[in-house]
């Protein structure tokens, strides 16, 4: 048996609350499923008024 080799990605969005990083992570999110990958994600509620700052944190490995 080969052995495995995996590569992991982590990715930060961050910016004011109604910039869209939720619906940016998600999108990415799912792209990144679709082509093998494995994901985590995690997302801030730090801020509810619009301008605070929030962000949307990514982690994704991929074995092949």
């Amino acid at each position: 048996m080969c052995p495995q080799t995996a590569y992991d990605l982590n990715i930060l969005i961050g910016g004011e609350a109604g910039q869209g990083m939720q619906t940016l992570g998600q999108l990415l999110a799912a792209t990144l499923l679709k082509t093998g990958f494995y994901a985590a994600t995690l997302q801030s509620y730090q801020s509810r008024i619009r301008g605070g700052h929030n962000f949307f944190q990514m982690w994704y490995i991929w074995v092949f």
